[in-house]
């Protein structure tokens, strides 16, 4: 299967000979070219998976690859994992997720969404061209910008972390003759 992807990645124009002496390579280093970063080993996979999560389940729509990419790289997680977890969140899934993070949020932070008037306030502005309303009722956006976070970070973290255990869970972990075996005696 890997030999699988980086095939599919060489005839996309991702190979190594191709990155190297670019402008990638010239900020990042050899730190791109890090072998858990590109092959299906169970750690890795197992934080790209965590990371990839959050960042996917994450308010940041437009920016979740850049994100996700960004810290595999730092963390030396599994940049094509991280990469397809970001389609979790697309344009098709968003209006169903988004609410229910929203609401989610509101549970945690204690506050009650049904009696709250907050989104018809903010579409009828936004649909009027009214943007004052933002510094007159800064506090009730506040608390939804802050329930839609929090709810999001919820989610995220429970999506993580049950990824991350069942990776560890499920994937065989590597033998300890082959970990000996590469060493030289």
């Amino acid at each position: 299967m890997q030999l699988k992807l980086f095939r599919w990645l060489h005839q996309r124009g991702v190979s190594r000979k191709r990155l190297q002496g670019g402008k990638l390579h010239g900020w990042l280093g050899d730190h791109l070219f890090h072998k858990d970063m590109w092959r299906l080993k169970r750690e890795p996979v197992a934080r790209a998976w965590l990371l990839g999560s959050l960042v996917s389940l994450s308010p940041l729509m437009g920016f979740h690859l850049l994100l996700a990419c960004t810290l595999a790289l730092f963390t030396r997680s599994n940049i094509p994992v991280a990469f397809a977890l970001q389609w979790l969140t697309n344009p098709l899934t968003a209006p169903l997720y988004y609410p229910v993070a929203y609401l989610l949020g509101c549970r945690i932070l204690g506050y009650t969404p049904e009696s709250r008037e907050g989104w018809k306030t903010i579409f009828s502005h936004l649909s009027k061209f009214e943007f004052q309303w933002i510094f007159s009722d800064a506090g009730e956006l506040g608390q939804m910008v802050a329930a839609l976070f929090v709810g999001c970070l919820a989610l995220g973290l429970a999506l993580g972390s049950a990824g991350y255990l069942l990776v560890h869970l499920f994937w065989p972990a590597a033998k300890e003759s082959e970990a000996t075996s590469d060493s030289p005696s």
